[in-house]
């Protein structure tokens, strides 16, 4: 394993110059713009992911850009993955745990390729933003967040964060 340099700093001077300047507006609801386009079980990879939203990003991928690119066109300038339950607990809940990378990093790129397209046209830079929701659903239904198997699931959110830049990955610890 290779080791990290927990000393780099992360700046982005763009979006530093965005919140210095002005309110920088978020996106809305992903889950709820999701649902007004009716999918079927098919769209989201057959029965077995339906609903699982994460798996829009490589399914049907034209979806989430069109919702990334409809809030940027009403003024949003920072978009949020569509990557709210993609973490490694919940996708291991559909089999898919071997797949949070691939997940994360399409989810990303969706985004970015709405993001670059509104800023074309608008001159406005716009930005992505990681969302990083709760572990899985089975989980916390069962009042299990406090045992061992909670830390696995600590571990999967690090896991999720490592695309990210180094401050942001290194919030999160396993133990």
């Amino acid at each position: 394993m290779t080791p990290r340099n927990h000393n780099l700093t992360y700046t982005n001077r763009r979006y530093l110059d965005a919140i210095a300047d002005h309110v920088v507006i978020f996106d809305g609801a992903m889950g709820t713009s999701v649902q007004l386009y009716n999918l079927k079980a098919e769209d989201f990879g057959g029965e077995r992911y339906n609903g699982l939203n994460e798996m829009l990003v490589l399914t049907r991928p034209d979806v989430i850009e069109e919702i990334h690119s409809s809030f940027l066109a009403v003024g949003s300038e920072i978009v949020e993955t569509c990557t709210f339950r993609g973490n490694r607990l919940t996708l291991g809940e559909f089999g898919l745990s071997d797949r949070t990378i691939e997940i994360n990093r399409a989810a990303a790129q969706v985004a970015r390729r709405a993001c670059e397209k509104a800023e074309r046209e608008t001159g406005i830079p716009r930005f992505v933003a990681g969302s990083i929701g709760r572990g899985g659903h089975r989980l916390q239904d069962a009042g299990l967040q406090d045992r061992p198997v909670h830390r696995r699931g600590l571990c999967g959110f690090q896991q999720a964060m490592r695309p990210l830049p180094v401050p942001f990955r290194h919030q999160v610890t396993c133990r």
